[in-house]
């Protein structure tokens, strides 16, 4: 496979993935990788949607998550 990395959730696949020497990402990360981009404007609004369809996000790294985006109320 030649790709730059692999977007992977699960953290068994995850951990499959890099004993492989892939490089990993996540679903969250990639939504910071396209506002970094310019390719959205903001993640928050696109966490929001995907943790009312059930995607399950932690809530600390939710925080972290949107610091790391400038999102946050410490942003």
């Amino acid at each position: 496979m030649h790709a730059d990395f692999v977007i992977l959730d699960d953290a068994t696949a995850r951990k499959v993935a890099e004993q492989k020497g892939q490089a990993v990402i996540g679903t969250l990360g990639l939504l910071i990788h396209a506002k970094e981009r310019g390719l959205i404007e903001r993640v928050m609004p696109i966490i929001n949607e995907l943790m009312g369809s059930g995607f399950y996000v932690d809530s600390r790294l939710y925080r972290t998550i949107l610091r790391q985006a400038r999102e946050g109320p410490q942003a």
